[in-house]
């Protein structure tokens, strides 16, 4: 809509230019000769083209003010303040305002006279200067009025982009605190079906156990599926509610179905954000256990020292057939993600005889 109505009024500010030349040319003067019609003329249907052949137009209207003897020069100024608005180039502005005041100045020498010099000179030069100072004005109007409408679409597209970014965190947030709190209750379960169905004797309890197993490896199977879709959109964000913290990690470890020793030393709160990172950290280390070390020994160590928290979480190698528990290694990559977050690091290792280590290290600011 904004597009056709620029065209409008282009059109209709082009007829009036057209009129206003004829009305210059035919009418002021009462006298005409078959010259001046034709110049005339020339001049202003021309100007119906000043938009797409700015350049040419202003030298069609050239000859009507340098050899007509109506002194038709409505024509070229108007062409002259086109050319100034639609043409680029500097210099070619610059020519056709010299070839105006050459026209004038022709004029000039053959229908009038130079006496008084000056003041003859200065009025040459108006004519030159004002159309293109005006079409120079009018085109800087214009050129800033886009931009600004520009620099509206570019806020709009930045606020978009920003409601984007927060939705992304948001997926970021809930595919770890998933991962996290999910797959380690579902892991848990599997386990302890596969260990029940190993266990009994009871052929009812073996098939229910082996279902159990069955929909909690497909359970995290899907979890797995749905975490890598959600972790596909990026972004970070502090974890939700309900925050579990270091005063968690005893029941954590006796929940878990392994033998684990627990070791904290901590003797004062820390922050919110270390103690659920801490907690996060012994959390994964226990699933990478179930997953990959069942039966395994486990020694789980939280010490504080010089404002630096250290976590490991070491286990001996397997002693039970490994389950086939499905694994995206988001763990590993979420806990190095909230330690970089921290400004802390994180390393593993193999250890002697099949075994694993995970350390942490966050600093306390």
């Amino acid at each position: 809509m904004g597009d056709a109505r620029k065209r409008r009024r282009s059109l209709v500010l082009t007829l009036a230019f057209v009129c206003i030349s004829l009305g210059d040319g035919l009418f002021a003067f009462q006298s005409q000769t078959r010259v001046d019609v034709g110049l005339t003329l020339l001049a202003s249907t021309a100007l119906l083209a000043r938009r797409r052949f700015p350049a040419l137009v202003f030298v069609l209207t050239l000859p009507g003010l340098a050899f007509g003897t109506t002194y038709a020069y409505v024509a070229t100024l108007l062409a002259l303040g086109s050319a100034a608005y639609f043409v680029d180039r500097r210099w070619v502005i610059f020519a056709c305002g010299g070839a105006t005041f050459g026209a004038n100045m022709t004029w000039i020498s053959l229908y009038g006279s130079f006496s008084p010099i000056v003041p003859t000179m200065l009025t040459g030069a108006v004519y030159m200067a004002a159309p293109i100072a005006l079409g120079v004005l009018i085109k800087t109007r214009q050129t800033l009025t886009d931009q600004l409408v520009e620099l509206e679409r570019v806020r709009d597209r930045d606020q978009l982009a920003r409601a984007e970014l927060v939705l992304s965190t948001e997926r970021a947030r809930l595919a770890r605190e998933m991962h996290d709190v999910v797959s380690h209750q579902v892991s848990l379960i599997a386990v302890q079906a596969g260990a029940l169905m190993v266990s009994t004797s009871n052929p009812e309890v073996k098939e229910a156990s082996r279902s159990i197993r069955t929909l909690a490896v497909r359970t995290l199977d899907e979890l797995r599926q749905m975490v890598s879709v959600l972790r596909a959109s990026g972004g970070d964000a502090q974890g939700i509610d309900p925050q579990p913290a270091i005063g968690d990690l005893s029941a954590l470890v006796a929940g878990s179905g392994l033998d684990v020793t627990l070791t904290v030393h901590v003797a004062s709160p820390l922050p919110a954000t270390i103690e659920r990172a801490v907690y996060r950290t012994v959390q994964e280390g226990l699933t990478n256990v179930l997953k990959h070390a069942p039966g395994s020994t486990v020694l789980v160590s939280v010490e504080l020292d010089d404002k630096i928290v250290s976590i490991e979480v070491s286990n001996t190698g397997a002693t039970e057939p490994l389950l086939d528990l499905p694994s995206a290694r988001h763990g590993l990559v979420g806990l190095a993600e909230r330690a970089e977050l921290l400004s802390g690091h994180i390393t593993t290792a193999r250890t002697g005889h099949d075994g694993f280590k995970l350390s942490v290290m966050l600093p306390i600011d």
